[in-house]
């Protein structure tokens, strides 16, 4: 009999939680966009007879539900924290690295190898116009390496880097660069400060610090002094704030 009773108190307790859910979810008002996940949540579709027959309909509706379901900033966290607690090296296509770093994932498979060679037939056409006008010494591309490159250190074992990266920047060099030196690639440089905090650990952007190096390659290459009057490159007053006080600048 207690069994019984108790079978009926979870069913009872199921519904009255979905139906609160639900009403939650109705009286929510819509977002267009998650801070949390750093990405714009799926609008509500427009109803038509013809993409109910295809099934669009329903597939954007569920599209829809999922990113607008009530207080889904907090189950996303509670999951999130669970996958930490029993270990998982990857949650929803980010890595949780070294040190408590966050490096988005990237596969061979997210670059589109013919639009590459679109984007850089195109860029060389702007560079070869912009120096015909300004002549070549004023015309620089700056190649900014990701977050994922850099802290290579930092991603979980037996994770590799996607061969893509190399190839784009490869080609990118071989198609745009010249005895002018007109790309400045801040791979290395970067690479060589990769034990200090120049990355925050829970976005892909430079600490302060890590601004200050890429300013000062930029200034080196171009041959100019920094703010301070000196040489790119000649010792200085560093910047030595700690990651709080970075996360404070940040925000």
């Amino acid at each position: 009999m207690k069994k019984k009773y108790l079978q009926i108190f979870t069913i009872i307790f199921f519904c009255a939680f979905i139906l609160v859910m639900d009403a939650f979810t109705i009286a929510n008002k819509d977002k267009t966009y998650s801070e949390l996940e750093k990405r714009k949540l799926a609008k509500k579709p427009k109803f038509s007879a013809s993409r109910v027959l295809k099934g669009q309909f329903q597939d954007d509706f569920v599209d829809y539900l999922s990113d607008h379901f009530a207080f889904r900033d907090t189950w996303v966290n509670v999951k999130s924290n669970v996958d930490l607690s029993l270990g998982e090296k990857e949650v929803d296509d980010v890595y949780i690295g070294k040190d408590g770093y966050l490096i988005e994932k990237y596969t061979d498979e997210d670059f589109d190898k013919d639009q590459i060679k679109t984007n850089i037939k195109y860029l060389k056409n702007i560079v070869n116009m912009a120096s015909e006008n300004l002549g070549t010494k004023h015309v620089k591309i700056i190649l900014v390496p990701g977050k994922e490159t850099v802290l290579s250190d930092k991603l979980p074992m037996f994770v590799e880097l996607p061969t893509m990266q190399e190839y784009m920047e490869k080609r990118l060099c071989d198609k745009v660069n010249d005895s002018e030196n007109v790309v400045i690639n801040l791979k290395e440089p970067l690479k060589k400060h990769s034990d200090e905090y120049i990355y925050y650990r829970t976005d892909h952007h430079w600490t302060s610090l890590g601004a200050k190096y890429a300013y000062e390659e930029i200034m080196k290459s171009l041959g100019k002094k920094g703010t301070d009057g000196q040489a790119a490159g000649e010792e200085g007053d560093s910047d030595t704030s700690s990651p709080d006080e970075d996360k404070k600048d940040k925000d």
